[in-house]
């Protein structure tokens, strides 16, 4: 029997935004499949849970406070990370914020939010780690972003739509500058996946449409026609973590039950 090309046995990974949402489902997900897993976020309690359950798969797991807009948090997730594992395989940003208004009404402050979390901690992180990834000559990078980086909606979503079309070129444009030292760097893509930030985004649109209104508009638009859970992203995952994914990189897998299809 051939080898099983999604093992992750060995392997060290770390996971921002990992107290909840996709970072804790990855997290678990990786412990499964034989990663040791660093677990990084400000929410310190739920850092504590996502820890608990990867140390249940029987492996590794160590947590670490970290604001990913700070380049001291940042620096001292990477060395507190070779320190304890000497190494890093993977890394996935999943840190995400969201911030919603009609756009003559964003305040610029409130504009930024999602590009100084989530595109400038996306760079931070894929910097420090890619540093040692390069000495390694080998390594997997996965950004989230969202396919409303790669769409408009015309709900109040501007800034999150600058954000995550600006994390698709921060993957491709990284793909190839590291590609000659055997680094992978992709994105995944999510459509509507019942996530925290989720359920936040949705009693914020709530205010101005009602909820059941609005949910029936967002199936209307995947084929598959549900929401996606958290869960469900584990496997594209692994996928884009593993040998499986070998000569894959710059790809910005879209899971999104179809909805770019249409």
């Amino acid at each position: 029997m051939g080898r099983n090309i999604f093992d992750l046995s060995d392997r060290v990974a770390i996971v921002t935004g990992s107290a909840s949402g996709f970072g804790r489902c990855i997290s678990i997900g990786f412990a499964r499949y034989g990663a040791n897993v660093v677990c990084a976020d400000i929410n310190t309690e739920g850092l504590r849970e996502t820890i608990k359950r990867v140390k249940k798969k029987g492996q590794k797991g160590l947590a670490i406070r970290c604001d990913v807009t700070r380049q001291e948090d940042v620096d001292n997730l990477v060395a507190c990370t070779m320190e304890k594992f000497g190494t890093i395989d993977i890394l996935v940003n999943s840190v995400d914020s969201y911030t919603h208004a009609p756009p003559s009404e964003f305040s610029i402050k409130d504009w930024m939010i999602p590009i100084n979390t989530d595109l400038k901690g996306t760079f931070m992180c894929c910097q420090a780690v890619g540093r040692v990834m390069e000495k390694n000559k080998k390594g997997s990078i996965i950004n989230m972003t969202s396919i409303i980086g790669l769409i408009g909606t015309g709900r109040g979503n501007s800034a999150f739509a600058a954000c995550k079309g600006g994390i698709n070129g921060l993957t491709r444009d990284l793909a190839i500058e590291w590609a000659p030292y055997g680094i992978r760097v992709n994105a995944i893509a999510p459509c509507q996946f019942r996530t925290e930030g989720f359920n936040r985004a949705i009693e914020e649109h709530s205010k101005v449409i009602d909820r059941e209104t609005l949910l029936k508009r967002m199936i209307s638009n995947i084929p598959l026609g549900r929401i996606g859970e958290p869960e469900e992203i584990v496997g594209t995952a692994v996928y884009l973590a593993s040998d499986a994914s070998s000569m894959v990189t710059g790809h910005i897998l879209h899971l999104d039950g179809g909805y770019l299809a249409r």
